[in-house]
């Protein structure tokens, strides 16, 4: 057994720490729960396919990049060709915390019987979410940010992608 004494100041940021980390996780459910009320289920808050309405994925969205720091809300704000190499970087992380949190939300959405308390999933719930994670992150890549090779085609494979699940959620029921 050590027998540190802990200072005082990092008694303080301890309990600021756990004073964040509560406040957060009652803000989460505040947002969840004002989404429950407006009929907005998890899957809602999945980027939307091409040519499909945008308005709620992206009024979501705008509400997260609110949530940061003026500057960073500057940053996302700005064209990748006009970012140096290192803005692009931190751009492209800001971006993913977006995508953190469209993913906090959309868990805290899902019935409590699907986030289970032993929160087991078969195999088949594994491949079925795999294959949704993967249309989900290949509709968000952006062009203008991401070395995509010529002869990717992102479409077909999203495509490819929806289909296999159709087909996969068909041949389990």
């Amino acid at each position: 057994m050590s027998t540190i004494k802990l200072t005082k100041a990092t008694i303080v940021a301890i309990r600021n720490y756990t004073d964040d980390s509560v406040k957060a996780a009652n803000s989460l459910t505040l947002a969840a729960n004002a989404l429950r009320k407006q009929n907005v289920t998890a899957e809602m808050l999945y980027s939307p396919e091409k040519g499909k309405d945008r308005t709620l994925y992206n009024s979501v969205c705008e509400a997260i990049r609110s949530g940061f720091d003026p500057e960073v809300q500057t940053l996302l704000q700005k064209k990748p060709s006009t970012l140096s190499e290192s803005d692009k970087v931190s751009k492209r992380y800001w971006q993913q915390q977006i995508g953190s949190k469209l993913k906090d939300l959309r868990n805290k959405l899902k019935p409590k019987a699907e986030n289970g308390a032993s929160n087991q999933r078969t195999p088949l719930q594994i491949i079925e979410h795999q294959i949704t994670d993967s249309i989900e992150r290949i509709g968000n890549l952006d062009p203008e940010t991401t070395a995509i090779p010529d002869v990717m085609d992102l479409t077909g494979a999203s495509r490819l992608l929806k289909e296999a699940l159709t087909a996969f959620l068909q041949g389990n029921k």
